[in-house]
């Protein structure tokens, strides 16, 4: 009898608390677009998840920024909500924060974002470019914006659907050249439909090439301090094909069986020129689309720029820890050296000598994602950098160093600390486009006004680093 009366009570209990609007909820919110704090693009959505839905009686999500608080429209998809960013919202620093009211309680979050109209929608990528019928071409599509239907169509309107790999962000597909394509140079447009909607278009060129040996490898146009350089090419299957370098034969060699050839050659310094051609034709005279420029240095410096670095990455200005620590591992492991700002500096100028194999790493900006993540990468490896602040962010913005952070980083002697402006990055409307302030077109201000204005944005800049850091 005390069990049933038990079972009766927690029933009753059970009814009460689901009938109750008094009784406490906890809601999560999570943001699922964008990832989290560094650059965002304007043409990304905004997508938010929440937990339990049901208990919910209002949704609002605004952005706030310098100047400017916006409530924005939303829509309800089972326990998403979904919106945009305003059109021509300035490029710069703004607060995504959602509200919700549960059972008479209300629930926020925020993120802090930074709004960077340069960050295309997607980034295309087709190689090789030059390519023989009945070879594969690999395509690739890499967004952090939420696309569906991307497809690749041929001018002769032979149309691929792309993959999406969700973890890696990328639609991609291995496309094979129809034999009857025809020779010559060929659009491929790239179709999607964006979170809105909308359906975005971007086309590449591709070259078909049949009747005479090709290089796809190097580029024309090459400069590299390496000195040995891989020659990739096609041709007809188990084919002759003769290598020239600067108009002076080379090497014979042969394709295999699916018509590509490689060899590899060691060069000096200086301008050289690359062709093919083949041997048994009448017509034996170099194309201009073999005729590939490298030029060698004799020593040089690799540059690397980075701007942001966030756990979840999620577009052109920012990786992931994982994937920075892999090229820093990557270099490390080829026989690279870090140099310093001062090296760099001092060997322009013909002042001092650096490594055969020298690295300059260098960070924009000033976001905090540097110091939490490069930072301790760079001193694992025993690596040096360069972080140009913006000065003005420094210390004062959420997302930025604090110059306490600054000064750690610089007395480890891991960093140096150098400008990226005061506060030159805020964009404006100039001429219907969003343009950097530095810009005006002589509107409204001489040229002598200009460079007074760049001048002394760069001296507080400079200033206020000194002042922070000696």
């Amino acid at each position: 009898m005390r069990r049933n009366l038990l079972w009766v009570g927690a029933i009753l209990l059970i009814l009460f608390s689901s009938c109750n609007p008094n009784v406490s909820v906890n809601v999560s919110i999570s943001f699922i677009s964008p990832k989290g704090e560094g650059y965002v693009s304007p043409n990304q959505p905004i997508i938010v998840e929440i937990e339990p839905i049901e208990k919910v009686e209002q949704i609002a999500v605004y952005v706030s920024g310098e100047n400017v608080i916006k409530k924005l429209d939303t829509e309800l998809k089972e326990n998403r909500v979904y919106t945009s960013f305003p059109d021509k919202l300035e490029d710069g620093e703004y607060r995504v924060e959602v509200e919700v009211l549960a059972n008479g309680k209300q629930f926020e979050k925020y993120i802090n974002i930074f709004l960077n109209s340069e960050i295309p929608v997607w980034d295309i990528y087709v190689y090789p470019t030059f390519v023989r019928a009945g070879k594969s071409i690999k395509v690739e599509v890499i967004t952090s914006s939420i696309l569906e239907n991307v497809t690749a169509t041929f001018d002769d309107g032979t149309t691929y659907p792309l993959i999406y790999d969700k973890k890696r962000e990328i639609w991609s597909n291995e496309i094979m050249i129809s034999q009857f394509l025809s020779e010559g140079s060929h659009f491929i447009k790239f179709r999607g439909i964006d979170f809105k909607g909308d359906r975005i278009e971007e086309r590449r060129v591709i070259n078909v090439i049949n009747a005479y040996p090709v290089i796809y490898s190097p580029l024309n146009g090459l400069k590299t301090v390496s000195k040995e350089i891989e020659i990739l090419g096609f041709y007809d299957p188990d084919k002759e094909v003769d290598i020239y370098i600067d108009g002076e034969f080379f090497k014979r060699t042969k394709t295999d069986g699916n018509g590509d050839f490689y060899e590899k050659v060691t060069l000096s310094p200086g301008t050289h020129f690359i062709h093919t051609k083949d041997p048994d034709s009448q017509f034996n005279v170099e194309s201009a689309l073999q005729n590939i420029k490298i030029t060698i240095y004799p020593k040089g410096v690799v540059v690397l720029v980075f701007h942001n670095i966030s756990e979840k990455g999620g577009n052109l200005y920012t990786i992931t820890p994982e994937e920075f620590e892999k090229e820093i591992r990557y270099i490390k492991s080829q026989g690279y050296t870090s140099i310093s700002g001062e090296n760099f500096r001092e060997f322009l100028k013909g002042k001092t000598d650096i490594p055969d194999k020298s690295v300059l790493i260098t960070f924009d900006d000033g976001l905090r994602g540097v110091y939490k993540y490069a930072y301790p990468v760079l001193k694992k490896y025993g690596f040096k950098a360069v972080f140009f602040v913006i000065a003005g962010r420094v210390g004062n913005r959420s997302g930025f160093i604090s110059w306490e952070e600054a000064r750690e980083m610089v007395e480890s002697g891991v960093f140096e600390i150098d400008s990226h402006t005061y506060l030159s990055h805020k964009r404006i409307e100039k001429n219907g486009k969003s343009v950097s302030s530095i810009y005006t077109n002589g509107d409204g201000e001489t040229e002598e006004d200009f460079r007074d204005r760049v001048l002394t944005d760069f001296l507080n800049s400079r200033s206020v680093i000194k002042e922070n850091l000696g």
